[in-house]
């Protein structure tokens, strides 16, 4: 996996900035190293924030990085995506329920369009921990970090024992709320820190995450099976 940086998406929105990067970033070494996703952006939002400025330039270089990879012969080899966070869903609880907020809708639905189409995969960055440390009271430690030994939290028909596979259904039902319940989701970003001021931050916590999602295919039970 390699990204395009935010700070790079106004020059690749242009298809010879585009196709220069590809040069630069992926024929410079190819085939001694293979990439498999090419993630346009990370975590870019229309809302305010740092990168808000730069959500306009995400879907043209997307585009643009697509089709310089054809020009390298390497069109079915690398897929061209983006990653995003939980912040843009409205609601992702339950998991039923999610969905995308409707002030990003305009920005989002062509990239998932255009990911659709390409058949390419969604990447997100699912941190439970924020969730967690959000809300201590309501959300169990051992729910978040992968230890609970039964279901927590029930959905119709489906129960979930931890909280990152509530998060990513959730994503995917946002997903086919918007019309795209084809597009699979990949997981690019997760973790638990070790240190810092907010609740639930230490090496106990952070171990447990850590070493229970190494057997987290074995515990899997989102709808869909994701792939981190």
């Amino acid at each position: 996996m390699v990204g395009v940086p935010n700070s790079d998406l106004q020059s690749v929105s242009d298809a010879s900035g585009a196709q220069a990067w590809v040069q630069r970033n992926i024929l410079s070494h190819w085939p001694s190293v293979r990439f498999k996703y090419v993630v346009v952006g990370n975590e870019v939002s229309p809302l305010n924030g740092e990168n808000d400025g730069k959500a306009q330039y995400v879907l043209p270089s997307i585009v643009n990085i697509f089709n310089a990879i054809p020009s390298a012969n390497l069109h079915y080899q690398i897929m061209v995506s983006t990653s995003i966070d939980m912040s843009l869903l409205a609601k992702s609880c339950p998991p039923s329920e999610g969905a995308f907020r409707g002030d990003v809708r305009s920005y989002l639905d062509p990239i998932i369009g255009h990911l659709a189409w390409a058949g390419a995969p969604l990447l997100v960055n699912v941190y439970p921990y924020f969730s967690y440390s959000d809300n201590p009271t309501d959300i169990a430690l051992d729910y978040a970090t992968f230890t609970s030994s039964s279901p927590v939290v029930w959905d119709p028909g489906h129960g979930y024992q931890n909280l990152f596979d509530a998060m990513v259904d959730a994503v995917y039902l946002a997903l086919e709320h918007a019309g795209q319940s084809c597009l699979r989701i990949i997981i690019s970003e997760s973790g638990w820190p070790s240190r810092g001021r907010r609740h639930g931050t230490s090496h106990k916590n952070a171990q447990a995450y850590l070493l229970n999602q190494k057997v987290y295919p074995n515990l899997d039970t989102t709808l869909k099976k994701s792939k981190i």
